[in-house]
C-alpha cells in the first residue's frame, strides 16, 4: 500500500504499527513519532530540527532548496552577517546549508491571528557524508507548494503507484481553530490560532490528481472534499 501522511488530526486514530510495513511518505514533524519511508520538509526551521536530531543519518529525507556548501565558506559567510540571530547545529567540518530570513511569524492570542515581524534569522545546518538528504527540487521542480502536496507529487514521481492513499489531509477547520497534530510545538502555530484556509492546498492537489491520472487517489477523511477522487472514512481505512 502507498500512503502519503499529512499531519491533520484525523491521523491520530491510525496506528503507526499498521503503517510500518507499507510505503509511506511523511511531512515535517512526523519524524518525532514515526519513520516514514521518505520524509519531506520545506520549512527552514523544521529542516534544521530534522538534521540536528540525527534523523537524517538513518532515514531518507527530501528537502526543498537544500544546497550544501563546503566548510571553507562558513567563516566568511558568518562574518558577513550584520544583524539577526544565528542558529546552528554542531559543526561537522564537512558541509553546511545556509538559510536566511528577514521576517518571522508572530501570533496574537487575543485575535487568534498571525502577523509578520522583522526579526532576521540565519540558519547554518551542518551535515556529514552519512546524511541521507536529497534535493526535492531535482525531483519535482521548484513550484511553491506545501509539504503535503510535495510529498504527494514525489510519491507519484518515484513510486508510480496504482493506488495512493492520503491520510491526515484534513483540509478542514477544527472548530474554527488550527488543525494539526503538532500545534503548540516548535515550528507550529499555537492551538489558539485560526486555521489556514485550505483553498490553495485543494487547488494544488487537484492539479496533482490531473497530472498523475494513471494513479487512483483515495482521500481518507470523514468529510468529502474532492469531487474527482474517492473518499473513504478513517474507520474504513483502519479496517
Amino acid at each position: 500500500m502507498y500512503i502519503v501522511m499529512g499531519n491533520g488530526e484525523s491521523r491520530q486514530a491510525i496506528s503507526y504499527n499498521s503503517l510500518k510495513n507499507h510505503i509511506t511518505y511523511g511531512c515535517n514533524a512526523i519524524h518525532r513519532d514515526f519513520n516514514p519511508t521518505k520524509l519531506i520538509v520545506i520549512d527552514n526551521k523544521m529542516l534544521h530540527e530534522v538534521v540536528t536530531s540525527g534523523y537524517t543519518k538513518n532515514n531518507v529525507c527530501y528537502f526543498r532548496n537544500f544546497v550544501p556548501m563546503d566548510a571553507f565558506h562558513y567563516e566568511p559567510l558568518k562574518m558577513s552577517i550584520e544583524k539577526g540571530e544565528i542558529v546552528e547545529n554542531e559543526i561537522t567540518g564537512f558541509q553546511f546549508a545556509y538559510y536566511g530570513q528577514e521576517l518571522q511569524r508572530e501570533y496574537y492570542e487575543e485575535t487568534k491571528t498571525m502577523g509578520l515581524v522583522e526579526k532576521p534569522l540565519h540558519y547554518f545546518t551542518w551535515i556529514t557524508e552519512e546524511d541521507k538528504i536529497f534535493n526535492l527540487n531535482d525531483m519535482i521542480g521548484t513550484k511553491p507548494q506545501d509539504s503535503g502536496q510535495n510529498a504527494t507529487e514525489l510519491m507519484c514521481t518515484i513510486e508510480k503507484p496504482d493506488v495512493c492513499y492520503l491520510i491526515g489531509f484534513d483540509l478542514s477547520n477544527n472548530n474554527g481553530l488550527v488543525n494539526n497534530i503538532y500545534k503548540s510545538t516548535s515550528c507550529y502555530a499555537p492551538d489558539y490560532a485560526l486555521p489556514v484556509q485550505p483553498d490553495g492546498w485543494i487547488y494544488d492537489l487537484n492539479e496533482i490528481f490531473d497530472k498523475y491520472s494513471e494513479t487512483e487517489f483515495i482521500h481518507v477523511q470523514d468529510v468529502k472534499v474532492f469531487d474527482t477522487i474517492e473518499t473513504i472514512s478513517v474507520e474504513h481505512f483502519i479496517n
